[in-house]
């Protein structure tokens, strides 16, 4: 496969009148390194595909030629779990769907400890009504904005334990109450699931995202099962699995009883597989098709919004993320930075920054670095890093572990080896990048 990839990129080159040492400049590659790739002696990667794709104005032809191993991103690594037990009180909880629950408590290193655990149970959940489910939509939005600025972990016991105590109450309950229930019981899922995802755990989450569409469906919220393809599709956009994305996205084209705003979303996420597939056109007409749909989105969206909520322009943040999967690192810098523009001061520091500017202010930072800006890259990334901390978003790492493997090819600039170290902490021990 290599072999021909590099035969590919050699008739390619040839028909577009470019010598190596202009496709060097074009693709900030290394000429020699071009040259070994196209005797098939070194492998390509995925990144220099798609410098390479847009250099040659290929429209994704060179991408396709990558083997399907190739295209995939090695995964960021995680921390180890322990491996000792922690000293103090360990927790185990059950949690049954009528709302009845025990915990069992067993305290470690303390000298009165014994071998018995201390048990503690409550009863099933009784009716409810309107007071109780306004009160649980209060807490649920207080731990969403929790959720926006601060690790996953912080928030997901909460959203479980919340969630559950939820459908104890639904099933106490009848009539249009229970149904209200259902539904924060449902969106208490959906979150679940992307803080799951925010985790690094993708199995949770898409556990979480079938049984939000599970309890969607019960209660016959035809909108909120067809979010949950849009969820399913950012899953596999992170898997690097472009046909997935665009046939969960693409699914809800023509589908009855779904508002402007889901619509939105699945078409700037089968935008975003098109542009991992390379196929540029593809791309180009979904993202014409989301800024319609945006301009369109009106008076039929509920009171809690799907998806993000953020003040960005995210649409114009999209279309810069397509670019850089497409090759065109300088112009996806260029449309990052415009959507970025009115978070500018969250993002430095202002106020804590938000988990989805800061995830486009990151792919800001590759799209600079492919394109040759790397000292300013490298500045921002420095900037970035304790918001990247302090949210501790496995999305974000997936870009830091792209970041790290592309700084390779200037670690000879200051710039580079000062922030590699606290990049690679970032990527393994989260709590140790701060140093430095």
């Amino acid at each position: 496969m290599e072999k021909s990839f590099g035969a590919y990129l050699r008739q390619l080159r040839l028909a577009a009148g470019m010598s190596l040492n202009d496709l060097s400049a074009a693709a900030r590659y290394d000429k020699g390194h071009l040259s070994r790739i196209e005797s098939g002696s070194r492998p390509p990667t995925a990144d220099l595909a798609r410098a390479c794709d847009a250099a040659l104005d290929a429209g994704g032809a060179l991408i396709a030629r990558l083997p399907a191993a190739t295209r995939r991103r090695p995964p960021a690594p995680t921390p180890p779990p322990a491996t000792t037990e922690p000293a103090g009180d360990t927790w185990s909880l059950t949690l049954w769907p009528d709302g009845a629950g025990y915990m069992s408590a067993r305290r470690y290193g303390h000298p009165a400890a014994t071998d018995e655990p201390a048990v503690i149970g409550w009863p099933p959940m009784r009716q409810a009504g309107e007071p109780e489910a306004t009160s649980i939509a209060t807490v649920f939005s207080a731990v969403t904005d929790l959720g926006r600025r601060h690790s996953p972990a912080l928030v997901l016991p909460q959203v479980i334990t919340l969630l559950q105590t939820t459908r104890g109450l639904a099933a106490a309950t009848r009539g249009t109450d229970q149904a209200r229930l259902l539904h924060l019981a449902a969106r208490l899922a959906e979150y679940a699931g992307w803080m799951s995802q925010e985790t690094g755990d993708g199995r949770a989450a898409r556990w979480w995202t079938r049984a939000c569409s599970d309890l969607a469906r019960e209660i016959g919220d035809d909108n909120l099962v067809a979010y949950t393809n849009v969820r399913r599709a950012l899953l596999s956009l992170y898997d690097d699995d472009p046909l997935t994305t665009i046939a969960a996205a693409g699914s809800l084209r023509g589908r009855h009883g779904v508002t402007t705003r889901v619509r939105w979303l699945a078409a700037m996420r089968e935008a975003q597989g098109h542009a991992l597939a390379g196929d540029r056109d593809g791309c180009r007409r979904t993202l014409d098709e989301a800024r319609t749909l945006h301009d369109r989105i009106g008076d039929d969206e509920p009171v809690r919004p799907l998806g993000t909520t953020s003040t960005l322009d995210v649409t114009a943040a999209v279309e810069g993320w397509c670019l850089h999967d497409l090759g065109h690192h300088a112009e996806a810098a260029g449309h990052l930075a415009t959507a970025l523009h009115s978070t500018t001061n969250q993002i430095a520091g202002a106020v804590p920054a938000e988990r989805t500017p800061v995830r486009f202010a990151v792919r800001r930072v590759l799209a600079l670095t492919a394109a040759g800006d790397v000292e300013t890259g490298c500045a921002l990334m420095a900037g970035l890093l304790p918001d990247v901390l302090r949210l501790d978003s496995a999305t974000v790492r997936h870009d830091l572990g792209d970041l790290a493997r592309m700084l390779t090819r200037w670690q000879h600039l200051e710039p580079v080896r000062a922030l590699r170290p606290r990049l690679a902490a970032a990527l393994t021990r989260p709590d140790a990048a701060a140093a430095g």
